[in-house]
């Protein structure tokens, strides 16, 4: 997309869909049983309006900031571009910390605006890694390859930034709204941070030879389901286990409708987070370019009609032109934007 609008659009709507979800159910776990329903719906309005502001800040302004990180630190660009991506993110969201706790300053006063400041740069940071690292590429995870070293790795950095997120911004918040913290939610908080890592260990390694168009985009779908049911019945049995150690087996009933719902809230969450974001961004980009009349809705079959023409050859799940020059037409225009990008940026 090389409107600046739609790419506005798009980024909206993408962040504030992903956002909505991870805040919508992170809140459902750390709420009480009868109160889930309007917690998960405050975490979706909650998350949808910071994802707004955050995919507006990135459509505004990212691109700016990933061609400035790349004349700064230019060996994290070439060696790593996830990296630079996360560094993206986390400046976009110090820059909105920055923005709320000007406002907050300017409403509640110095002391409460220097506390607004440093939760709002916490948040900023927090959000700035998930968001990196969920990366802004509609990046299909096609199949699931569980590295254990990297999943320990990235489950411990999960756990150690809960900690230092909940022991810095649990006595700020109680200082901004005066309330006693809440340190078996806090807890939870910290184990959802370790999930976090858990499920950024788990690598998705794409499908060589793809069979069919959208293989990728369906076999991401399948792993997001797949990740959802067995990363609920894990949670299941272990909150489980621990609940038996606690009140013994005389209570088991009482807590197995709370246990199973919070096992499906996890599970729904690891799912969403490692694979079902390349399913939402792929779908919010066709819906945008397909509202702009620059595909048909059906892209496949319009795919299928170009190949019974000969002006397309079908390999595997993909296409490519059937006449040389064509290909060597789009390839030229293809470089020369590289290049026009190029001497822009510097």
């Amino acid at each position: 997309m090389e409107n600046k609008f739609q790419i506005v659009v798009y980024n909206i709507i993408v962040w504030g869909i992903i956002s909505g979800l991870i805040y919508g159910l992170t809140y459902g776990l750390i709420t009480e049983f009868n109160e889930l329903i309007p917690g998960i719906i405050l975490g979706v309005v909650i998350g949808g309006i910071l994802g707004i502001i955050y995919g507006l800040i990135n459509g505004l302004i990212g691109e700016f900031i990933e061609n400035k990180i790349d004349k700064i630190i230019i060996l994290i660009a070439q060696k790593q571009s996830k990296g630079k991506v996360v560094i993206k993110w986390v400046i976009v969201g110090l820059i909105i910390g920055v923005i709320v706790a000007l406002i907050n300053g300017l409403n509640y006063g110095l002391i409460k605006g220097l506390s607004s400041l440093a939760l709002g740069l916490i948040h900023g940071l927090i959000h700035g890694l998930i968001f990196g690292l969920i990366g802004d590429k509609v990046q299909t995870i096609e199949s699931l390859k569980f590295n254990h070293k990297k999943s320990f790795y990235r489950l411990f950095d999960g756990l150690i930034i809960g900690l230092i997120y909940v022991l810095i911004s649990a006595p700020l918040y109680e200082l901004l709204i005066h309330s006693q913290i809440n340190w078996s939610m806090n807890g939870v908080l910290i184990i959802i941070f370790g999930f976090y890592g858990l499920i950024f260990g788990i690598d998705g390694v794409e499908i060589e030879k793809k069979k069919i168009p959208n293989q990728g985009i369906r076999q991401s779908i399948i792993n997001t389901l797949f990740l959802s049911f067995w990363g609920c019945i894990f949670a299941t049995l272990l909150i489980l286990i621990f609940q038996v150690i606690q009140l013994g087996y005389t209570l088991i009933n009482e807590v197995l409708v709370t246990n199973l719902a919070t096992g499906l809230l996890f599970g729904i969450l690891i799912g969403v987070v490692r694979s079902g974001t390349p399913a939402i961004k792929h779908l919010v980009l066709r819906v945008i370019l397909w509202f702009n009349g620059y595909i048909p809705w059906n892209y496949a079959k319009f795919l299928d009609y170009s190949t019974d023409r000969l002006f397309l050859q079908r390999v595997g799940g993909g296409y490519r032109f059937m006449h040389d020059l064509l290909r060597q037409q789009f390839a030229q225009k293809y470089a020369e934007s590289n290049n026009t990008n190029c001497l822009v940026n510097q």
